[in-house]
């Protein structure tokens, strides 16, 4: 049994990162919590705003009326999983 963390203060494992969804389903436990970073508020304000653009352009970018609603949709569902917990 490894202790590899997911992310360190070195960066990122690349092999625990790709292990981690196996061990997850194997084990039945939760997640590994990790900490908040200060100052990384500023930069999730910044990726909603631009998704929000994001949706905007694709909208007006699309003729057909399902392919609005097909994109409108997913972009909700984006949205709602970037800002939920």
């Amino acid at each position: 049994m490894s202790d590899a963390k997911l992310i360190t203060g070195g960066g990122a494992s690349i092999g625990a990162a790709a292990l981690a969804p196996w061990k997850a389903l194997g084990r039945g436990e939760g997640g590994t919590a990790i900490p908040s970073q200060d100052g990384s508020a500023i930069g999730v304000g910044v990726i909603l705003f631009l998704s929000a653009v994001e949706l905007v352009l694709v909208d007006l970018m699309l003729s057909a009326l399902w392919a609005r609603v097909v994109a409108l949709a997913a972009g909700l569902a984006a949205t709602y999983l970037m800002t939920s917990r």
